[in-house]
C-alpha cells in the first residue's frame, strides 16, 4: 500500500520554515509537519504543543486553504467581527413567527 505525503516538497519547506515563528504558527506548521511524517494527530499534538483540537482544526484549514493558513490576512487569523443589534428591531432572521391565536 503506497502512503501519500500531506505536503508537497515546496509545503514542507515553507512549513520547516514556519516552524521557528512563535503561535500561532510556529505550531501550526509543527503539527502539519509531524503529520506530513505519518505522526497520529496526537502525536502531532503532543510534538506541536497544540491540543488535539487544534491541531484538527489546522489540519482541516490547511485542506481548505493550504498554506494561506499562515497568511495573517486570512480570515482565520482575524477576529471575528461583532454584530450590533439595535434595541427593539430585529432581523427578519431572528424573529419569531408570530402564533395564531384564532
Amino acid at each position: 500500500m503506497a502512503t501519500t505525503s500531506l505536503l508537497t516538497a515546496q509545503q514542507r519547506k515553507t512549513c520547516q520554515t514556519q516552524s521557528n515563528q512563535p503561535d500561532p504558527n510556529g505550531p501550526r506548521a509543527k503539527a502539519l509537519l509531524a503529520l506530513d511524517k505519518g505522526s497520529t494527530q496526537q502525536q502531532a499534538a503532543d510534538e506541536s504543543g497544540l491540543s488535539i483540537g487544534q491541531v484538527r482544526y489546522c489540519l482541516r484549514r490547511f485542506r481548505t486553504v493550504a498554506l494561506q493558513l499562515f497568511d495573517p490576512a486570512t480570515p482565520s487569523a482575524s477576529k471575528p467581527v461583532a454584530k450590533t443589534v439595535t434595541p427593539g428591531k430585529a432581523d427578519a432572521a431572528d424573529s419569531k413567527p408570530a402564533k395564531d391565536t384564532s
